[in-house]
């Protein structure tokens, strides 16, 4: 009796591009995501920086992206650049200044919960069953 191949299909690790310009809340989104695992997290500072990653590397599986940053680009504008060019990426805006034309996606106002931030990027990379929030440990 010949056992069965087992299968050679390992799942792509979900690959996460968070933007922001102020180090202190970059550090502590990218690190909470690192923590958890199971995903690769990539981080630019400025939106132009983060269009110049994707255009060079391809599309990402989630943009995290603050609106208002130094840069030619808004986080804004990226995110609609994103889903124009990369329909398939899931796109979060935040900010504690977004006008409503510029961007009619998710939008997590600031200040917020890291922890909150990671769980909304965990369910956007269909990742939800890996990680339980501090608060419920």
């Amino acid at each position: 009796m010949q056992e069965p191949r087992a299968e050679s299909k390992t799942r792509r690790r979900p690959k996460v591009l968070v933007v922001e310009d102020e180090p202190l809340i970059r550090f502590a989104v990218v690190d909470t995501l690192r923590d958890i695992g199971g995903m690769e997290v990539v981080e630019a500072v400025t939106a132009d920086e983060a269009w110049a990653y994707l255009q060079q590397q391809g599309p990402v599986d989630v943009l995290f992206t603050d609106n208002r940053m130094p840069g030619k680009l808004s986080g804004a504008r990226l995110a609609v650049m994103v889903r124009e060019q990369y329909p398939e990426t899931k796109v979060m805006v935040t900010s504690a200044h977004l006008r409503g034309s510029e961007w009619g996606g998710p939008v997590l106002m600031k200040p917020y919960n890291v922890d909150a931030v990671a769980n909304r990027i965990l369910e956007m990379a269909d990742l939800t069953q890996m990680w339980v929030p501090r608060d419920e440990l």
